[in-house]
Formats: C-alpha cells, structure tokens, sequence
C-alpha cells in the first residue's frame, strides 16, 4: 500500500492523504503483459483465441459465454465464481509473447479437466483470463481447485497464475454480478504477488474503489467503499477513502464521520486526522482545523502535507513565527515544492524579511513558471526595492495573462505601475481590480487626482 496524495486547492499545497493500493489503469481488461503498438497486443490476443479455440472447439468466450453463464446459474443457489489469469513473463519480449498462448493452452486443459471433476464449466473472459463456475458444497471448494490447478500447471509448465474468487450469495449482489466480483478478486490478487488466490472481499472493494476515484468515477467509487463497510466495517483505510471522497463532493460533514471513525479505529493513523483538518477548513472551522493538524503533526512529524498545512494556517491567521517555523521546515523537506517556497515567501514578506521573501518567490518561479501568485508578489518585491523594474512589470502582467479575474493580480499589477509611476497604467489595472471586488478607492482617487494635477 503506497500513501498519495489528493488535491482539494489545485495548487495551493493542501492535499488529502488516502492509503491507495498500486492499481494501474485496466481499461480493455486485457493482457497487459506486453509492451508495443496496439497491434501487437491485438496478435497476441487472436493468438490466444485461436490457440484454445483448436483445443477446444465448443469453447465459448465473450458474450456467448456470459448468456450461457447466465442461464446456466440459474437454478444454482450456492456456487463459486474463478477468475483465473496467466501471471506477467519477467521478459515480455517477443518470444515469450509467442510462448503465451500456448501456456493459456495449457491452463485451459488443467481447468477443463477440475471442472469434469467438480460438475462445473468454464470460459474466456476478459480476454486473457479464463472463468470458472462451479456450484459448492462447501466454502473451501474453488480454493481447492485453485491449489489443483496451481500444482498441475507448474507441473507442465513451470508456469504460475493468480486467481480472484467470488461466493454467491453475498451482501445484496445478484447472480450475475458474481464474475466481475471475481475479476475484482483477480485484480486483488495482483497486489500480493504472482501465484496468488484472493477471495472477493472489503479490500478487493477497496482496490475496486481506489481505481473509480482515480478515474474520476466518484460516485461509483463510493458505493464500492460503502458495500466495503457491510463486510468490514473496521476497515480504517476503507473509511478514509469514503471521507476523501464525500469531501471532493463538497459534503464535508460525512467525510467527517468517516475520518473521525477511522480515527477511533486507528488512534495513531496520521491520515485520518488531517484529513479531517482539511474538511473542516474547507467549512471555513480554522480552530477545529488547526487542531487537528496539530494532533496529525504530534502522530508524525515528517509528514510533509501535515507540516506544510499547519504552517498555511498559521500564516492565514497571522501567527507569522509559527508559520516561519513550520514552513522553513516544509521547504527543508521538500526542496522541489512549489507551493512551500510560495507560502514561505509570504511569511517572510509579512515578517518585512523583503531578501528572503525575493529568494523565496525566485524558487517558487523556477519551480513552477505559471504560479501567478508567485508572480505577481515578486513583481511587488521588485518594483518596491526599486529592482529589476522591467522585470517586475513582466512578471505582474504574466500574473494578469495567467489569471484574469483574480482582483489581487490586477491590484498588484497597478501597484507596480504605480511605483514605477506609469500613473495611466496603474489606473487602468486599479479600476479593473475594483470590479472584480478589491478595494482601491485610495489608489484610483490619488491617481486621479495627480493626473488632473498635471493636466491643468
């Protein structure tokens, strides 16, 4: 399980913390297993079909073989459903990629003659994987024909593959949802290793789930963390990922039941804290935020987004050495973030540290050329220190260009028109600033006061 990172302020360094299984984009549910144009993969797949349609002439696969699945679970009222795929070649060149078909081949026949032997049937599904229905008489049923087919296929072929199961019945899901329970197995499976069997369950959800959000499926990611609840509703990393997304929603006070579960559940889990802090100072409760980025930093103090989060707000509400403290200590951390070299460049030029604050934006700039506030803060440092003039109206105007209607732009680019005493400029960008809702009264009646000075 790898920890990553979801961003509420695109660009404003506050992110979620989620624990993600290592899921890789599965669209086509095919192979997978070898590099090259689609074309290639294609081959391997009509390769595959062709391979075991020779072996077995009434096999059916796709379609076809869901209808008859369909049909044929019917009057089953207990039954297993395997998933069965060939684990990846090491070298997926192009000799094992000919060699592949040949070793579905193999795992067919090894799988056809289980299913003779247990009253069950079987199929191609998902391209390269091979399904197996077999009605139980008891739990252990398809694991153990799992271990048959393991021994066999290593046997003949010193081959290993990882198999998914899923039981019906189980929670509210029909009969045919049980093959894509069991391909969600499979692909639980994939994360403990080749030569690995999983049975559908709340961590299979989870991975199920962890996959929607990744691609955007919000909703559907949370209906696959909340049937994850029924089966385990211990599962800590299943709560603070159904609080990451209520809160993506904007539905901050259910994200907040899930985090504060998970923090009952696992008192010195770092995740669930701070992302409680987030939702909480996206509901505009920075004292409920702040304490619970001080209760995430006390559980880990090298947590970077913690560290970087707590100093934000300390900034925010003017407690300017704690922010100091606690942003230094960011950029020590994390050398290439943008967003702390921004932040700290704020404080310092809040602390009248104007050198610092310079250098301090600089980074942030060559981190990341379109941060337009970085920009636009720079450009004042600059015109303000009488620096790098020309400099600074291209860095304000760039600020402006990559941000239109944000009002502390165009004040900031009036400022340092101002300064430079392009009176007509500054004016122009004040006003503009003042209708999208900064106040610049002072500024635009001293302007317009000088200007009719010097015309009369």
């Amino acid at each position: 399980m790898t920890q990553i990172e979801i961003d509420p302020y695109p660009g404003q360094g506050g992110k979620y913390l989620y624990q993600k299984t290592d899921v890789k984009p599965d669209k086509d549910k095919g192979t997978g297993l070898f590099p090259g144009q689609d074309e290639s993969r294609d081959s391997v797949r009509m390769n595959i079909k062709s391979s075991l349609t020779n072996a077995f002439p009434d096999m059916l696969s796709g379609k076809p073989f869901f209808e008859f699945a369909s049909k044929k679970i019917e009057s089953w009222d207990h039954f297993d459903v395997m998933v069965i795929r060939i684990d990846p070649v090491e070298d997926s060149g192009l000799e094992n990629s000919l060699k592949y078909p040949s070793l579905v081949s193999v795992l067919a026949e090894t799988i056809n003659e289980a299913c003779k032997n247990h009253s069950g049937f079987w199929g191609m599904c998902y391209t390269d994987c091979i399904a197996c229905f077999v009605e139980i008489k008891n739990n252990d049923e398809a694991s153990g024909i799992a271990e048959t087919i393991r021994k066999e296929l290593k046997n003949r072929t010193e081959t290993t593959f990882s198999a998914g199961i899923a039981t019906f019945p189980q929670l509210s899901y029909q009969k045919n949802d049980t093959l894509e329970n069991a391909y969600k197995a499979l692909q639980h499976a994939g994360f403990l290793g080749r030569n690995s069997t999983a049975r559908f369950d709340a961590v299979s959800l989870n991975i199920s789930g962890d996959k929607l959000y990744q691609e955007g499926d919000v909703d559907n990611a949370i209906a696959e963390f909340e049937k994850a609840l029924l089966i385990d509703p211990q599962n800590v990393n299943v709560s603070n990922s159904l609080g990451v997304c209520f809160s993506s929603k904007g539905e901050h006070q259910k994200a907040l039941n899930e985090f504060n579960k998970a923090m009952v559940l696992a008192p010195d889990d770092v995740m669930a804290p701070y992302n409680a802090g987030l939702a909480y100072l996206m509901m505009g409760e920075k004292q409920n935020a702040m304490d619970m980025f001080l209760k995430a930093h006390a559980l880990d103090e090298n947590q970077f987004e913690v560290v970087i989060q707590t100093g934000r707000l300390y900034l925010e509400i003017k407690n300017l050495e704690l922010a100091r403290k606690y942003l230094e200590k960011a950029v020590e951390m994390d050398e290439e973030s943008g967003p702390a070299h921004r932040f700290l460049g704020e404080c310092y030029s809040e602390l009248n540290m104007l050198t610092e604050a310079v250098q301090a934006y600089s980074k942030a700039v060559k981190l990341n050329a379109n941060d337009a506030y970085s920009l636009s803060a720079l450009a004042c440092l600059y015109a303000r220190q009488k620096i790098n003039q020309e400099i600074a109206i291209v860095f304000a105007r760039q600020s402006v260009d990559l941000s239109p209607l944000t009002a502390l732009f165009h004040h900031r680019l009036g400022e340092v028109y101002y300064l430079l005493e392009h009176f007509d400029e500054a004016l122009k960008e004040f006003k503009s600033a003042s209708e999208l809702g900064h106040d610049c009264q002072s500024f635009i009646l001293e302007i317009e006061n000088r200007l009719l000075a010097d015309a009369s």
